[in-house]
């Protein structure tokens, strides 16, 4: 099972598809638990929240440490650089360019 190293926050909603990919991406590496704080980032209770971090207020946005990614691609590409185990992409650079330019 994947750890996180240290507490992430993932700013989210509902209605972007973009988020839910990372949802998927979040799930399949078994990074859904303890130490990823999951936000509804277009509530409006939480939109100072996610300006301090991502100041375009988009979702999705993972927060993890002074570090914020946003884009969708960037954000996986980051969580599969940064939590090797459970890959999502081939691990041959020539299947997994033809994975990313599908993405």
């Amino acid at each position: 099972m994947s750890v996180i190293r240290e507490a992430m926050e993932f700013f989210t909603s509902p209605f972007s598809p973009f988020a839910r990919k990372i949802h998927l991406v979040l799930d399949h590496k078994k990074l859904t638990g303890d130490g990823l704080a999951i936000i509804d980032g277009l509530d409006t209770r939480n939109r100072e929240r996610l300006l301090a971090k991502n100041p375009r207020v988009e979702v999705p946005a993972l927060v993890d440490g002074d570090l914020t990614v946003v884009n969708s691609a960037d954000i996986a590409s980051y969580l599969e650089d940064r939590y090797p185990e459970h890959p999502v992409f081939p691990r041959d650079p020539t299947q997994r360019a033809i994975a990313r330019a599908w993405e």
